[in-house]
Parts: C-alpha cells; structure tokens; sequence
C-alpha cells in the first residue's frame, strides 16, 4: 500500500512539473475550407463581422468540461454554432465567407483552457446573377506546426472568393467632402468612454496609419473624424452633420461640442462663433441673437447649423 501511495505521489509530482514547464501557451496553424462563393460582380455588400466562441478545460490532457467527445473538431463546432446564432441568414440571399479561427491555449499546473473563436464576415447579394457556390470541404485541423507563443491568430483561406472591398477611409479633408473614401483597412470600430476606438486591424501593421495619418473613416455609411491631428489622441468621434460647415461632439451628453470649417480648420462650437459662421444669413443672425443661447445648448447650435446648410446648398 505505501508503494501504491509513493508511486501516486511520483506521477502527481511529473505531472505538475511538466505543466509548469507548459504554462506558455501553444499555437498552431491549421488550413481550413469552408463553403465557397465565387463572386463575378459587384453583386454584394458586406453587412457585418460575427464571432463565436467556445471553451474546453483539461486536466491531465483529459476534456472534463465544455466539450463532448473529446477533441478538437467539436470545439471548432461549437464555436462556429456560436457564431451562425448572431447571423440572420434565413430570407435574405446572404453568405459567410473568410472564416478565421483563433485558438488560445492557456496551462496551469495541473489542468488548462483551449479556447476557439471562429469569426467571418457576412455578405448580401444585390443581384442573384453570377452567384455559384460550392458544395463544403472537409475541415483539415491537424496542425501544421507548434510554436511557444501565448496566442496566435489562424487565418483559413476560402478558395474561389474575389472580394471587391469598398473604400472605408478618407486620406484627408478633401476626400470627406466629396465624400469619396480613397483607402480600405479591415478593422472593427467600437465604442469606449466618450470616443470610439479601432481595433481588430488586419493586419496588424495598418494600425498606426489609421491612427495617425487618415483623416477619418466611413462605417456603415456614417462618417467618424479622426481627432489625433487636433488632440495628439486616436480617438474618431461621429460627424453628427455635413454640409459647408460639419460638426460633432464626443457624445451626445458631452458640454463641448466642435465645428469643422471649409478650410479643414476644427474650433470649439460657441455662441459667439456661431453667430460669426451665420454672419452673412440676416434671417439665422437674428435667430441666434433672440435664443441667447450658452455654450452646453449643443443640439439648438447644430440645429442653427443643420439650417444654415440648407440654406447655404
């Protein structure tokens, strides 16, 4: 019985020291086909970007909790059931296409986490003509090699798939006001604090550019000003209006709020500047002299704007 006991004590002991010596977190690579579409023609538009995410915990090597059978291909599954649950695909003609797979493995001691974020984009067919799709491959998940990372991000490579994408950044002023974005970058635009942030660039290199030199961004037919050359900060902020003068603030509860002038000049919105902007409107001067408005009345300021705009066309 204490050999049984010092035999026990041994292979717990191996087993902890190799999970130390595991607790950098493996990656590999693998290739995967999913459902092809060939598309001919400009017959489509991007709609969104959906993900979905499963976990498995081991110990010992042993799943004992988040996924069934065992191994690897069921988490994938489950992950992308996650996904296909924040897609409406069903009366519309739409497909997903350039799946990606994203694996992080996390050790402990004694048990670890794989977790598997399947993400895509979703398109939508304008027209039905030159639309072929192909039966689905096989997933191949054996890995091509391990590297001693902490995460890693696996692309998969759907074949037969031309996307035409469109332009989604301004190179400057000028570009906005014709409204003709000239540059494209894949990145997700999301709301923090009082700004909103990009992240999830593709690649990863194109991020300082479009923090620091374009001038702004188009995001589902909105348009976002870059502040870092007027603040020092990458922080895009949404154009509320646009016109021969544009303007935005922060947020919507914000007491500050900005005008971006035809020379590209941005200033804080005041009464007195505004009064200034709508000198030569006698109708909107005496409009804006009778309101007596402050400097937190930002939405009757943007209104003043809106109709000095139309006026203006």
């Amino acid at each position: 019985m204490k050999r049984i006991l010092n035999a026990i004590l041994i292979i717990s002991l191996a087993f902890s020291l190799a999970s130390c010596a595991l607790h950098s977190g493996l990656t590999s690579n693998m290739n995967s086909n999913v459902t092809n579409v060939v598309l001919q023609d400009n017959n489509y538009k991007i709609i969104q970007k959906v993900q979905g995410q499963a976990s498995a915990t081991y110990i010992f090597g042993i799943p004992v909790a988040g996924v069934v059978g065992g191994g690897f291909k069921p988490l994938i599954a489950k992950a992308r059931n996650d996904m296909l649950r924040n897609v409406n695909l069903v009366g519309y003609s739409r497909a997903i296409i350039n799946e990606t797979v994203e694996v992080n493995d996390k050790f402990f001691l004694l048990f670890g986490i794989k977790t598997v974020t399947v993400s895509a984009y979703v398109i939508e067919f304008t027209s039905n003509n030159s639309i072929q799709q192909q039966s689905t491959q096989q997933i191949d998940t054996q890995p091509q090699h391990i590297q001693q990372e902490s995460t890693q991000q696996i692309n998969t490579q759907s074949q037969n798939i031309q996307l035409q994408k469109d332009p989604n950044a301004y190179l400057n002023f000028n570009e906005y006001q014709n409204g003709t974005p000239s540059l494209y970058f894949d990145f997700t635009l999301k709301e923090g604090g009082s700004t909103y942030k990009i992240t999830e660039v593709i690649p990863k290199t194109d991020r300082k550019k479009i923090e620091t030199e374009i001038w702004g961004i188009r995001v589902n037919g909105i348009d976002y000003i870059n502040f870092y050359s007027y603040s020092g900060y990458p922080d895009f902020h949404k154009i509320e209006g646009k016109g021969y003068y544009s303007y935005f603030t922060p947020k919507s509860w914000s007491k500050e709020a900005y005008v971006i002038l035809p020379t590209k000049k941005i200033q804080v919105l005041t009464p007195e500047l505004l009064l200034e902007l709508c000198k030569d409107n006698e109708a909107i001067t005496k409009e804006i002299q009778a309101a007596k408005l402050k400097k937190n009345d930002i939405p009757k300021m943007f209104e003043i704007l809106r109709q000095y705009n139309l006026a203006k066309k």
